[in-house]
């Protein structure tokens, strides 16, 4: 995946923008006119708490996208930068933490991914059914894009040159042969460079296998009525990590310039201070996504206390005419 700053709408867009839809048509419907003045009261507290709803919806579109394009930035960063002589491994040093920091937000997404499923399991309604699965479908997109960028990641530390190996020098005994600086240099690159590969490869074929077993216990997990969604997305994850194996297994490094001690330096740092700020905005949205799912129960409450206030006002049906 080629991770670019634009703006795009991700799953979590579009699924905030389904819920915009229900609420605007719910909303059409709380604002008809009623003669009842507390049918009147309970439409317009339903308008006031979807007027609500969607603002903070909007909030967390703004938070989800700035998280991103801090991620992105980053990522593409490190992408064109590769260790020199001078800096040694410290740019490896700096895409192995990230790529570890990318490791736990997915294991934070799969956490969260576990409680709506959970959720899902136990309720009956329509409405909350459909945005948990939209919820999960984000969550999904979002594993399978941290994963993408731990893959180019490590795939942008494959390092190999064809360096001069000895230098030599006239001794009274001889010929002395010492190898160069800049071909140890480049061989501890290569060998750190294989080992985060092969790391992030265990890591890969190890989530493929608790997929394959996820999948193989669906049946007896999940309802009827659930199994045919969440076998088409644990497949769809399943076939996204086996491409991101196939393409760390095949990884060759895009074009980068190598960078000096300072400019590495500067990245590292680049990195702890990009850290702290993800850290306290993924804090931020996973509070308002809770209050969120609050505030959407608490709409779907008032929808279903105005629909039956208005089937109660509704005129009653005309007796059939004698014959």
């Amino acid at each position: 995946m080629n991770i670019q700053s634009r703006t795009r709408f991700t799953p979590l867009h579009l699924c905030l923008l389904g819920a915009c839809v229900a609420l605007l048509a719910a909303s059409a419907l709380a604002q008809a006119p009623a003669a009842d003045p507390d049918l009147a009261r309970a439409q317009q507290m339903l308008s006031q708490e979807q007027a609500k709803v969607a603002e903070m919806e909007q909030d967390l579109l703004a938070l989800d996208s700035e998280i991103d394009a801090d991620v992105n930035q980053l990522v593409d960063l490190l992408k064109k930068s590769e260790d020199s002589t001078a800096s040694k491994t410290k740019v490896m040093n700096t895409k192995k933490e990230t790529i570890a920091a990318l490791d736990k937000w997915v294991k934070e997404y799969t956490r969260e991914r576990g409680k709506r499923m959970g959720d899902l399991q136990q309720t009956h309604s329509p409405t909350a059914q459909a945005e948990l699965q939209h919820q999960v479908e984000a969550i999904d997109d979002g594993i399978n894009r941290r994963v993408d960028q731990m893959v180019e990641l490590a795939a942008s530390m494959s390092t190999s040159e064809e360096l001069k190996r000895y230098d030599t020098y006239q001794q009274d005994w001889g010929v002395s042969k010492v190898e160069t600086e800049d071909y140890r240099v480049n061989k501890r690159q290569i060998s750190y460079a294989n080992q985060a590969q092969e790391e992030l490869g265990k890591k890969l074929e190890q989530t493929i296998k608790a997929l394959e077993n996820d999948i193989a216990l669906v049946p007896q997990r999940f309802p009827r009525d659930q199994q045919e969604a969440e076998l088409a997305r644990l497949n769809s994850l399943l076939d996204a990590r086996n491409a991101d194996l196939r393409k760390l297994s095949t990884a060759y490094p895009e074009k980068a310039t190598a960078v000096g001690k300072n400019d590495a330096d500067r990245l590292e740092k680049q990195l702890h201070y990009t850290q702290e700020d993800i850290r306290a905005k993924w804090a931020q949205l996973l509070a308002k996504a809770n209050t969120l799912s609050v505030e959407r129960l608490r709409v779907r409450q008032l929808e279903a206390r105005v629909q039956a206030m208005e089937a109660e006002a509704a005129p009653a049906p005309a007796a059939p005419a004698a014959q």
